[in-house]
């Protein structure tokens, strides 16, 4: 076997996904895979089902028909006691951080379930984290209340990141937040309207539409799809600014 020619693992796989909440169908046999190693954001219109996607994957929404893999397994076939919550790490669009936690304390979650640490490498781990994603040391002692909305978006970054997932799905992770570095993750999965962090940081683009995968490749094929949002999306007077082109 040619190993120069050797796909990269497939750490997840989603095959003939169909999701529809008892009314109108919102994605239709879909079928995806996410590579070892990659960055990949997932855009679309409003409502086309770019979160539901996410959440499927996780687990979160039930499909009507199809299999999701994560790691090898059926997320279908998992039970209760049989989890993949400490192989990845989840970004939710508004946070999502425990209001009566604090910083540390919201970080320190999946750590205390997963892990068993004493509680000075706890200690040190959590503002490893927080440091990690730009807050500083004593931005751990804040509650929620008190953050601002990047500094929320920060705090929930450093608790995806605690238990150093081998993959971090975000949902809209730079609304309020400066576009973060591509050396932080090693693998990736986005949900993103941020055309400068499609151009920065992003290997893969999966696009969401007609309750399917429209196209997936790179900035160059999207560029060249016929297909009308696909066309205006990425190359219209928004993509023009974002990269650096002459708008009409």
């Amino acid at each position: 076997m040619n190993m120069a020619m050797a796909r990269p693992e497939a750490l997840i796989s989603v095959r003939g996904l169909t999701v529809d909440f008892g009314g109108p169908t919102i994605l239709e046999n879909v079928d995806l895979d996410i590579y070892r190693g990659e960055i990949v954001a997932i855009v679309g219109g409003s409502g086309t089902g770019k979160s539901v996607l996410m959440r499927s994957i996780l687990g979160l929404v039930r499909c009507q028909s199809g299999t999701v893999e994560a790691f090898g397994t059926k997320i279908t076939d998992l039970g209760s006691e049989e989890r993949l919550e400490n192989r990845w790490g989840v970004l939710f669009q508004q946070g999502a951080l425990f209001s009566s936690l604090t910083v540390s304390q919201n970080v320190a979650v999946p750590m205390r379930e997963y892990l068993d640490l004493p509680q000075p490498l706890l200690d040190a781990l959590v503002c490893l984290k927080i440091e990690l994603v730009g807050l500083e040391a004593a931005d751990g002692a804040k509650y929620p209340s008190e953050l601002s909305g990047g500094m929320t978006k920060r705090a929930a970054l450093a608790r995806a990141l605690a238990l150093d997932p081998d993959i971090v799905f975000l949902d809209e992770p730079t609304s309020g937040l400066d576009p973060i570095s591509a050396s932080a993750f090693d693998e990736l999965v986005m949900v993103t309207h941020d055309l400068d962090t499609l151009r920065e940081i992003v290997d893969r683009i999966v696009v969401i539409g007609d309750k399917r995968v429209l196209v997936e490749g790179d900035m160059a094929k999207m560029q060249r799809f016929d297909h009308p949002w696909v066309r205006n999306y990425f190359t219209g007077r928004r993509a023009h600014a974002a990269f650096g082109g002459a708008s009409a």
